[in-house]
């Protein structure tokens, strides 16, 4: 299993990401894609963003978070 590189359970990486929920055929078999598909995510460093919330709540089962952009979506600013 992956580990945070900051150690509170953030995940910085699509690699990282992979790695958390347990390598490519568990993100295979979780999403429903190819092969190829799953590792072009690698080399593209983000993931498609109709697959976030799948991802976000598997991550979030195992301990793990991930910052949205990494799945092309933007962070919004907080207002106080």
């Amino acid at each position: 299993m992956a580990k945070a590189k900051s150690g509170n359970g953030m995940l910085r990486t699509t690699n990282e990401v992979i790695g958390a929920l347990g390598g490519y055929r568990a993100v295979i078999n979780l999403t429903g894609t190819s092969p190829q598909v799953a590792t072009n995510w690698k080399n593209q460093d983000t993931f498609p963003a109709r697959f976030f919330v799948l991802m976000d709540a598997e991550l979030r089962k195992r301990g793990y978070r991930a910052p949205a952009s990494l799945w092309g979506m933007r962070q919004s600013a907080t207002t106080s």
